[in-house]
C-alpha cells in the first residue's frame, strides 16, 4: 500500500490534497499499474489513459504468450480500473501525431509516459539482403492479434534459426513445434499460426551466446520445451556433462526423445557460439556461427532474432517534454526493455510514489484548467470499445 506520509505532511503545509488530472501514455502494465495506484491515492482525480492501439494492455495482450493463461490473467485486474475505479480509456490515439506531446502536458497536471513498446533489437552482423529474418516481438504481436501484424505473416518454412535464447526465444520454439489443435485451443490468432507453420516445421537451431551454466531463459521454460510432445531434443556445446540443472534437464530430455518417430521436430541448442554472418543460398540463408575455433554453417529458411528489444524508432519522440517537473516515465520507457509484469508493477509503484511526493511538495504545481482542456481533447476522442469483448468505459465529462 502506498504510504499517505506524504499527503499528510502536504496537507499540514497547505499544499493541494489533489491533482486535478492526470494522463498516462501507453495501456501496459507500467501503465496500467500507475493508474490504479494514482486513482487510489487520489480517487477524486481524473485519470486518462491514452494508447495508439485501440485496446489496452500492451505487453499483456501482444507480448505474453498464448498459451500462458496464468500470466495473462492480470488483464481481469486492469479491467477493473476501466470499469469500475472511474479511469477513462482513449484507445487508437497516437500522441505526438494525433494530438502533441505538448498540448498533452499543457492540459494535464502530470503526465506518466508509459510507452514502452520497443521494437525487436537487430543483429549486428553482415547480412544478405535477400535472407529471411524476422524479430520473436514481432511472431508473438501477430499470433497475438497485433493489428498491425495479424495476418500478414509468411511461412517460417522447414528450418528456422532462433538466434538468441532467452524466454522469448523459448516462445517462439514453443509456438512453432507444440501440436496446432493445442494452440487453437487458446486465444490465438488462428490465421497467422497457419501462415507460419505451413509448411510443417522440421528442424529448429536454438543459438545461445552463452554457456550452458549461463542460460537467459527459466528452467520452467526449457522444460516446457523439453515436455512437447513429438520434439527430438538434442545439444551441443562445452560443458554439457556439468552437475547444472540445464545441463541436466537437456541430457535427460536427448535421452528421452532419442527414440522418437522420424516425423519429429528437431530441436538442437547450440551454446557459447557466436553469430558471425547471413548469407544465401537459393531461397536458404546460411548462418555462420562460431565457438572457439570452429566455424559451422547452419540452414535456415527464416533466421528469428531474439536478443532483446530496444526504442522503436518510427513512434514520435517525447524529447520536447521530457525533463519537465510534471512528466514521469514509468516501465521500460524509463528503464529499457527489461522485465516483465511484476517488474513493471514495482516500476510503477516506485514511479507513483515520486509523483505523489513531488506533487505534495508543490514542485508540481495544479494548472487549475477545470478540465476545459482536457475535456476537449477526450471529445475528440471518445470512448473505444475492445472487439475482443471487453468494453472499456469512461465518460468525457470531467470535473473541474
Amino acid at each position: 500500500m502506498l504510504s499517505s506520509d506524504t499527503a499528510r505532511a502536504a496537507s499540514s503545509r497547505g499544499a493541494i490534497a489533489s491533482p486535478g488530472s492526470i494522463a498516462i501514455v501507453g495501456s501496459g502494465p507500467s501503465g496500467c499499474y500507475s493508474a490504479q495506484m494514482l486513482k487510489k491515492h487520489w480517487p477524486d482525480a481524473e485519470i486518462v489513459v491514452f494508447d495508439s492501439s485501440p485496446v489496452p494492455y500492451g505487453l499483456v495482450r501482444y507480448g505474453i504468450a498464448p498459451d500462458h493463461h496464468g500470466n495473462k490473467a492480470v488483464t481481469a485486474q486492469f479491467d477493473r480500473i476501466f470499469d469500475r475505479q472511474g479511469v477513462h480509456f482513449r484507445g487508437g490515439v497516437e500522441i505526438g501525431t494525433d494530438i502533441s506531446y505538448e498540448t498533452l502536458v499543457e492540459a494535464f497536471d502530470v503526465t506518466v509516459l508509459a510507452t514502452g513498446r520497443e521494437q525487436d533489437r537487430p543483429l549486428a552482423i553482415p547480412t544478405a539482403a535477400e535472407a529471411r529474418i524476422i524479430g520473436a516481438g514481432t511472431i508473438m504481436r501477430a499470433l497475438n492479434g497485433f493489428p498491425e501484424h495479424a495476418g500478414t505473416m509468411q511461412s517460417v518454412g522447414p528450418r528456422v534459426a532462433i538466434v538468441g535464447a532467452g524466454n522469448v526465444a523459448m516462445d517462439v520454439v514453443r509456438m512453432l513445434t507444440a501440436p496446432i489443435d493445442v494452440l487453437r485451443a487458446t486465444d490465438i490468432h488462428d490465421a497467422t499460426l497457419s501462415q507460419l507453420r505451413s509448411p510443417s516445421i522440421e528442424r529448429i537451431d536454438v543459438i545461445s551466446r552463452s554457456g550452458v551454466d549461463a542460460t537467459r531463459f527459466d528452467l520452467a521454460m526449457l522444460r516446457e520445451v523439453c515436455q512437447l510432445p513429438g520434439v527430438l531434443i538434442s545439444a551441443s556445446g562445452p560443458k554439457l556433462d556439468l552437475d547444472h540443472p540445464v545441463a541436466e534437464l537437456l541430457r535427460e530430455a536427448a535421452r528421452q526423445t532419442s527414440s522418437t518417430a522420424a516425423k519429429a521436430i528437431e530441436i538442437r541448442f547450440w551454446f557459447d557460439t557466436v553469430p558471425m554472418r547471413i548469407d544465401t543460398v537459393g531461397n536458404a540463408s546460411v548462418l555462420h556461427v562460431r565457438r572457439e575455433d570452429t566455424s559451422v554453417e547452419i540452414m535456415a529458411n527464416t533466421v528469428v532474432t531474439a536478443i532483446g528489444f530496444e526504442h522503436a524508432t518510427d513512434r514520435p519522440s517525447q524529447a520536447a517534454v521530457d525533463g519537465r517537473a510534471d512528466v514521469f516515465h514509468v516501465g521500460w520507457r524509463r528503464r529499457g526493455a527489461v522485465g516483465g509484469v511484476a517488474a513493471n508493477r514495482a516500476c510503477a509503484r516506485e514511479v507513483t510514489t515520486a509523483i505523489i511526493e513531488c506533487f505534495n511538495s508543490g514542485n508540481v504545481p495544479r494548472k487549475h484548467r477545470k478540465g476545459a482542456e482536457v475535456e476537449r481533447i477526450l471529445d475528440l476522442h471518445s470512448d473505444r470499445h475492445d472487439p475482443m469483448g471487453v468494453k472499456v468505459p469512461g465518460s468525457s465529462q470531467l470535473r473541474g
